[in-house]
C-alpha cells in the first residue's frame, strides 16, 4: 500500500488544448525579465496590448498547434509546434512557473508533444535555442534533436545567433527491383509445386499449365531440370513484358515509397534498422510471392496488376519491420517460428493486412488487404480469426493504446488457440464432391442398366463412386491430381481422367447422363458454350444432362460467370428442359464456414439432331 501510494504522489505531466482563459497565464509569463533573459534576451517588458494580439493570433492560427504543459492538474508552461515552410514545423517551450526550472519537467513535456506530432503524421521538426543554454540543449538531445548548425540574426543585438536543433530524421531503407536469379526461382518454384502442402500448387498450374508436365518425370533430378528449362524459355519469350513491368512497378512505388515506410514505422512504433539500407522486390514468374526475412528480400509477380503489386510489396514490407518489433518485445523468440507452420507465423500473416487496413494506409493503398483464405476459414468463438483480430486492433487504435499492447494481446489469443492454427492444413485440405447428390441418387431409375456416365469436376468423386457401385461405367474428369489418384487407387473400374474440362476430349454419342455439378460457373462465358456444345453431342439420344450452376443472386460474386435461368433456356433451347429451378440453400465447409448460395438446378433431355 505505501508503495502504490508513492506512485500516485508521483509528479505526473500532460498536456491539454490552449484555452481562451489561458490568457492570464501569458498575461504573466511574456512580462517575466527571467524568463526573457532565457528567451529572446530582449530587455524590457511586453505592453499588456501586445500580449492581446500575440495570444489571439495563437487562438485563431488553425496550421499551428499550441497546448499547456500541466503538472498534476497545475498550469507550468506552454509548448508548440508552429508551421513553417516545406511541412517543417518549429516547437517552442516555456516552463512559464520558475520553482519547476531544471527539474526535467520541460523534457517530458517535448516527448510527449512528439507524440502528438507522431499522430498528425509531423515528422520534419526543429527548435532554436541559445548557444549558451547547455542544459536546454542536453535536453532537446535525449529527445531525439540533433545540432544542425546556427541561425544568425544581425538585427537583433540581444540575442544575434541561435543554435538551430533538428529532429533526427530516421534514415528509410530504399526498395530496389530486380529479376529472380534462375535457380532461385527453380527453388521456390520446386518448393511450391512439392513441399508446400498447403495446395498452393494449383495457382502455379493456372499460371502456367505447362508445368503439370513435370509429373511426367520420376526423379527429382529430371523435374528440377524440366522446370529450370521451362523457367528459361518462359523468360526469353516474354523478356519486354517482364523488364516493362519491372519499370511499372518500380515507377508507381518510388511516389508512395517514404510515405508508407514512414507511416509503417509509426504504426508498429519502431525506427528502421540503420543496418538495413535496402529491401530487394524480385521480378519472378511465380504467381505466389514468397519474402526472405533474413535477407530483407521478397518475390513479385510478373503479370501482377499494379495496384494487387503494391499491396504485395506493403505487405511483404510490413512483415521486415514487424519482426523487427517481435524481437524487441519478445527477444526469446526462436527464428524458425517466424516461418510456416508456427502461430508467430500465422499472427504475422492477419496483422499485415489488418495494418494495410489501418485508415493511415488505406490513403495510399486505396484497397482492402485480403487474407488468406485458410485463415478466413478458421474460427476464434463465432467469427472467422481475421475479424476477430481486425475488430481487436481497432479497439487498441480508438483508445489510443500501443501496437504493443496490440500484438501482446493477440499473442495472447492465437497461443490459447493454437491447436486450430496448427490444424489449418486439415481445413485446406478439403476437396468438394465428397457427398452424393440426392437429385443424382433419383437419376438411376431414369437411366438404362450398365449405362455410361461422364461426371465433369467431379471433385472427391462422391457421385462417381456412387453411380459405379449401381452398376454405370462411369468416367470422372477432374484437374486435381491428388483426387484423381485417390479414385484410381481405390475404385480401378473407374476411368479417373486429371484433366481440365476444357482440354478432356468428349467422345461423341457416348453417355447416357452427363454430370456438371458446380463447375460452370468457374468458366469464362465463351468456353461454357464449347463445353455445352461438346456435352451434348457426347450425349446419346434422349441422354440426361443434370447440371448445377450458381445464379446471379449468389452472394458471393468472385466466379467467372453467373447464370440467369432465361440465359440457360437460351443454352439448351433445342433440347428438352425437364426441369429448371432457382433456389438458396446453406452450406459449410472451410474455409468461408457456414454461408449460403443461390443455385439453379436444370435437368436437360437431349432432342435428336443436338
Amino acid at each position: 500500500m505505501e508503495r502504490r501510494s508513492k506512485l500516485s504522489n508521483m509528479p505526473k505531466i500532460s498536456l491539454r488544448k490552449l484555452r481562451l482563459s489561458d490568457k492570464k497565464y501569458f498575461t504573466k509569463w511574456w512580462r517575466s525579465g527571467d524568463l526573457k533573459r532565457f528567451t529572446s534576451g530582449r530587455p524590457g517588458l511586453i505592453s499588456y496590448k501586445k500580449v492581446d494580439k500575440y495570444f489571439s493570433m495563437m487562438i485563431s492560427n488553425k496550421n499551428n498547434h499550441h497546448f499547456m504543459i500541466v503538472l498534476n492538474q497545475k498550469t507550468i508552461g506552454h509548448i508548440s509546434l508552429n508551421m513553417r515552410t516545406d511541412n517543417w514545423y518549429e516547437t517552442q517551450i516555456i516552463i512559464g512557473e520558475k520553482e519547476y526550472w531544471n527539474k526535467g519537467y520541460g523534457t517530458k513535456a517535448i516527448k510527449q508533444l512528439l507524440q502528438k506530432a507522431k499522430s498528425k503524421e509531423i515528422s520534419k521538426i526543429y527548435l532554436e535555442v541559445r548557444p549558451d543554454n547547455l542544459r536546454a540543449i542536453r535536453a532537446y538531445e535525449k529527445c531525439g534533436f540533433k545540432k544542425a548548425g546556427f541561425k544568425k540574426y544581425p538585427k537583433n543585438k540581444y540575442l544575434p545567433i541561435t543554435l538551430k536543433m533538428e529532429l533526427e530524421s530516421m534514415k528509410l531503407p530504399e526498395v530496389i527491383f530486380t529479376e529472380m536469379p534462375i535457380n532461385s526461382e527453380t527453388n521456390n518454384i520446386w518448393q511450391f509445386l512439392f513441399r508446400s502442402g498447403w495446395g498452393w500448387n494449383k495457382y502455379i498450374f493456372k499460371k502456367h499449365p505447362e508445368l503439370e508436365k513435370i509429373y511426367r518425370f520420376k526423379t527429382e533430378k529430371d523435374r528440377t531440370e524440366f522446370l529450370k528449362q521451362y523457367i528459361v524459355k518462359y523468360r526469353r519469350e516474354n523478356q519486354r513484358g517482364i523488364t516493362r513491368k519491372k519499370d511499372e512497378f518500380k515507377q508507381y512505388w518510388e511516389k508512395i515509397e517514404k510515405q508508407y515506410l514512414t507511416i509503417l514505422f509509426e504504426i508498429i512504433g519502431i525506427k528502421w534498422p540503420q543496418k538495413r539500407k535496402i529491401i530487394v522486390a524480385m521480378i519472378s514468374i511465380n504467381p505466389i510471392c514468397p519474402r526472405f526475412l533474413d535477407s530483407w528480400s521478397f518475390s513479385l509477380f510478373c503479370n501482377s496488376k499494379i495496384e494487387w503489386a503494391m499491396e504485395v510489396i506493403m505487405h511483404e514490407i510490413c512483415h521486415f519491420l514487424y519482426f523487427e518489433k517481435w524481437k524487441e518485445l519478445f527477444p526469446k523468440s526462436r527464428r524458425r517460428t517466424w516461418d510456416r507452420p508456427y502461430i508467430e507465423w500465422h499472427l504475422s500473416e492477419i496483422v499485415a493486412p489488418i495494418i494495410l487496413n489501418d485508415k493511415r494506409i488505406q490513403k495510399i493503398l486505396k484497397q482492402k488487404a485480403t487474407f488468406y483464405r485458410e485463415h478466413q476459414g478458421v474460427k476464434i468463438g463465432s467469427i472467422s480469426a481475421p475479424k476477430y483480430f481486425s475488430k481487436l486492433y481497432t479497439n487498441y487504435v480508438k483508445k489510443n493504446k500501443k501496437f504493443d499492447d496490440f500484438i501482446k494481446e493477440a499473442y495472447r489469443i492465437i497461443k490459447i488457440n493454437k491447436k486450430i492454427f496448427l490444424n489449418i492444413r486439415k481445413i485446406n485440405t478439403f476437396k468438394f464432391g465428397q457427398k452424393v447428390n440426392k437429385k443424382v441418387e433419383g437419376l438411376v431409375k431414369l437411366l438404362p442398366k450398365n449405362g455410361k456416365v461422364l461426371d465433369l469436376g467431379c471433385g472427391r468423386g462422391g457421385n462417381s463412386i456412387f453411380l459405379a457401385e449401381k452398376g454405370f461405367n462411369v468416367t470422372c474428369v477432374d484437374a486435381d491430381r491428388e483426387v484423381i489418384n485417390g479414385i484410381k487407387k481405390n475404385y480401378p473400374k473407374i476411368n479417373a481422367v486429371n484433366k481440365g474440362i476444357l482440354d478432356f476430349n468428349f467422345p461423341e454419342n457416348e453417355y447416357d447422363l452427363v454430370l456438371a455439378l458446380n463447375v460452370l460457373h468457374f468458366l469464362h462465358f465463351k468456353d461454357i458454350k464449347k463445353i455445352i456444345s461438346k456435352m451434348l453431342k457426347s450425349l446419346k439420344e434422349n441422354g440426361l444432362i443434370y447440371l448445377q450452376v450458381f445464379s446471379v443472386n449468389n452472394p458471393a460474386k468472385k466466379f467467372n460467370h453467373l447464370f440467369t435461368k432465361e440465359e440457360l433456356k437460351e443454352l439448351f433451347f433445342k433440347n428438352k428442359i425437364l426441369e429448371l429451378e432457382e433456389l438458396s440453400i446453406k452450406d459449410n465447409h472451410p474455409p468461408q464456414g457456414e454461408h449460403e448460395h443461390s443455385i439453379i438446378k436444370m435437368l436437360i433431355k437431349k432432342k435428336y439432331g443436338t
